[in-house]
């Protein structure tokens, strides 16, 4: 070897160290803002955010990117946080927000606490990722894509006691499936049904980790008195589109899939070409009330800071079974409320009407459950996937229970 050679190999080690990391966000989910260089191995990014159809409303909650040629700990400094919010400016803190990380974009980790860090003064978020490989994903929270659902869909395939049914299509084609899960050899009267959506919204992933532990839950062996029991509608994905392109709230027109409810008519076509995710799903839910109706219908969300319920339906024979959920609820070590935020049982319509419609325009039962992303208190965990799966399971077991055992009356038919 000569002396060229060595030069020519510590120029490459050179070249290889200054290396500058490349920032992408090319897959499934995947969603990042305008990002700087502030530093050696720091970098300041913008929140990707998105707008209503007016945009009067926006929202930025949510970021999964790839990181490749790291070459040690990472410090990403989020800013732009401020958003609109029900058409009120809002001004989020992150504060105690952990985002995690992967070297394989499946298995996720929680960036130490003391790795991220909330400026209220100057609104960012400095998180610094440590050195655990050349490629890095970096997420709100972990992601749940069309692959994981596919994968829910191949783990149930050969189950008798599971259906599943494309109800319709999202604004880009993508289809809407309704799992129906129960013993179909016990006959359906006298079951009570339950219909559960997931992702509405589509950065509230772990809504989806919970709808997939329904689903893995009810089929397996410790489900089977529940299938006897019940039927159970769950829908992992509603805004697929969103969930693909990585977006926050709306769908691909702009319209928040949790919003004004009671402007989208089934009867007609209009909305179906606009709001398809809303419109086949709420034509599947008032069909399937008309058939045989509805004891419930659930709508899982994400919230970056507490455990909430909120709710509507009948004085007297809901409300005591929705105290009794959050009752419940408050034994288990899933659910951690903030004290100032009880259960709301909503007596009229709301300014901004939401699934909340199912009950004032079609009087269906409907229960909201929000499960925070934020560290919680009971068990000192940020939300993960296995303990998001759990919580589903759980949640079920705590639905049937106050559903079939609270004494009020039963009648569809008894009204406010």
């Amino acid at each position: 070897m000569n002396k060229y050679f060595w030069i020519g190999l510590c120029f490459l080690g050179i070249g290889a160290l200054a290396e500058e990391v490349r920032f992408s966000a090319d897959f499934p989910g995947g969603s990042v803002g305008k990002i700087e260089k502030a530093g050696e191995n720091v970098y300041r990014i913008a929140m990707p955010r998105q707008c209503d159809e007016k945009r009067l409303n926006t929202q930025s909650t949510w970021f999964a990117f790839r990181m490749e040629n790291v070459s040690g700990p990472t410090t990403l400094i989020f800013h732009d946080f401020d958003a609109v919010y029900n058409g009120r400016p809002t001004r989020p803190r992150w504060l105690g927000q952990c985002p995690v990380y992967s070297t394989d974009g499946d298995a996720w980790t929680h960036v130490p606490p003391e790795n991220s860090i909330w400026d209220d003064e100057r609104r960012t978020l400095s998180v610094t990722v440590p050195a655990v490989g050349r490629t890095v994903w970096v997420a709100y929270t972990a992601l749940y894509v069309q692959r994981h659902w596919e994968a829910l869909k191949t783990a149930v395939a050969d189950s008798p006691n599971v259906r599943m049914q494309e109800i319709g299509k999202s604004l880009e084609g993508r289809p809407i499936v309704r799992f129906t899960v129960t013993d179909f050899a016990v006959p359906e009267a006298g079951k009570k049904r339950f219909y559960i959506l997931a992702r509405q919204h589509a950065w509230e992933a772990h809504t989806s980790w919970q709808a997939d532990g329904m689903i893995r839950f009810l089929i397996s062996d410790a489900g089977a008195k529940l299938r006897q029991k019940g039927v159970f509608y769950v829908i992992p994905i509603v805004d697929g589109d969103g969930v693909e392109h990585g977006r926050i709230r709306f769908n691909g027109n702009g319209y928040d899939v949790n919003r004004r409810w009671n402007e989208v008519d089934v009867t007609k076509t209009k909305m179906r070409d606009v709001r398809p995710e809303v419109w086949y799903v709420k034509k599947d839910i008032l069909d399937e009330h008309a058939r045989l109706p509805l004891d419930l219908v659930v709508n899982l969300h994400n919230d970056t800071h507490t455990d909430y319920i909120d709710a509507a339906g009948d004085r007297v024979r809901d409300w005591p079974k929705f105290r009794a959920i959050e009752k419940a609820l408050a034994e288990t070590p899933f659910y951690d409320p903030n004290a100032n935020h009880p259960i709301t049982i909503f007596e009229q319509e709301t300014a901004v009407p939401s699934t909340f419609d199912l009950w004032w325009g079609h009087r269906v039962p409907t229960l909201m459950i929000e499960q925070k992303i934020n560290r919680n208190r009971k068990t000192g965990t940020f939300a993960n996937v296995p303990d998001s799966q759990a919580r589903g399971a759980e949640f079920l077991k705590i639905l049937m229970e106050c559903w079939a055992s609270t004494n009020v009356p039963s009648d569809p038919s008894v009204r406010d």
